[in-house]
């Protein structure tokens, strides 16, 4: 954009602009460089690299209004002023956009672990190397009530147990909660949308189809990996970025970054999650991260569909009740569970 100590329309011109010459006005000589100064000075001077070469007439032009100097006095600080927002920015930026190595074996294995000697534990380390072809495609048709067909890219069901990662296969409870979305598309159409360890991204997927703005979110970055290519094979190349994000989240850990970077700073309207509950020690920070990220609002809804591996659902009841929330389970939904928060 033009620099107003230097506009003037009468003169301005486009010529030899790419050229950039050294300008005559303060700017230069202030020692800025000449894309600080607009096209009225650069503009027909194409063959002018140096000020000394410049006629007098075209030296008066910038010099002619006394006001041009007591504006680039100032112009050092407010440039500064302006850079330091500009970097203020672009921290921010960078801090939502970089995310960090994070395997949820790695979580488990640190000190989060279940209880030893059950045979419901989810071993998280091991190989696919015993199955030559470990992956699946899995396809889905709903009807909400018009024809949804979802194609979904992962690990076979059976080879889960082995895993790393466990969000990259899909488990018993997220058809749950597709079900339950299937027959209450009104709960998030059109409503803000969160769902908490998403894995491959199925029933946030058919959440957007039905009509939420939805964001999927994992903490686990092998599944965000599988997350995003699923994501992009179903609703086209860069949906991932757009149109479906999908988005880093440690439960209990920089969430209020993660809600800052998002579009709904007041919260979403509804949290979900499927089979994300498998050690108890990961309960407080759930619920910290839903309290924190569901709007406040008595229709603000958290759904949960739950499948029992090393947590009874009386501790997840307890645990919500400590954060503020009730529940209820919808009749012919098993396995489903509607926390709301305790409205005063």
């Amino acid at each position: 954009a033009p620099c107003l100590p230097c506009l003037d329309p009468a003169t301005a011109s486009t010529a030899g602009a790419a050229a950039y010459p050294v300008c005559c006005c303060p700017a230069a000589e202030a020692g800025f460089a000449p894309l600080l100064c607009c096209l009225a000075c650069t503009g027909g001077l194409a063959q002018s690299s140096n000020k000394h070469n410049q006629t007098e007439a075209e030296k008066e032009h910038c010099h002619k209004k006394t006001f041009k100097e007591e504006v680039w006095t100032n112009m050092p600080s407010l440039l500064e002023d302006e850079f330091r927002e500009e970097d203020e920015e672009n921290s921010d930026n960078d801090e939502e956009e970089q995310e960090e190595r994070w395997i949820e074996a790695d979580f488990v294995a640190s000190g989060a672990n279940a209880e030893e000697d059950n045979d419901d534990t989810v071993p998280c380390m091991g190989d696919l190397f015993a199955d030559p072809d470990p992956h699946e495609t899995f396809s889905f048709t709903f009807h909400v009530p018009e024809e949804i067909k979802v194609e979904i890219h992962g690990v076979k069901a059976e080879n889960g147990q082995t895993l790393n990662s466990t969000g990259l296969t899909l488990w018993r409870a997220s058809s749950l909660l597709c079900q339950y979305l299937e027959g209450n598309a009104k709960l998030v159409k059109n409503k803000s949308v969160l769902e908490l360890g998403a894995g491959l991204g199925l029933c946030g997927i058919l959440a957007h189809h039905i009509g939420g703005n939805v964001t999927l979110s994992d903490g686990d970055t092998d599944a965000l990996a599988e997350m995003r290519r699923n994501v992009n094979e179903n609703l086209g190349e860069g949906a991932s970025d757009t149109i479906l994000p999908c988005r880093q989240l440690r439960w209990g850990q920089k969430v209020s970054s993660f809600k800052k970077h998002s579009s709904h700073f007041d919260g979403f309207d509804v949290i979900m999650g499927s089979d994300i509950i498998y050690v108890e020690e990961i309960l407080e920070p759930l619920f910290d991260t839903i309290v924190e990220l569901l709007k406040n609002s008595e229709s603000a809804k958290f759904l949960l569909a739950y499948a029992r591996r090393n947590v009874n659902i009386d501790l997840v009841f307890e645990c919500a009740s400590r954060h503020g929330m009730e529940w209820t389970e919808p009749q012919n939904c098993e396995g489903v569970f509607v926390f709301t928060r305790i409205q005063e």
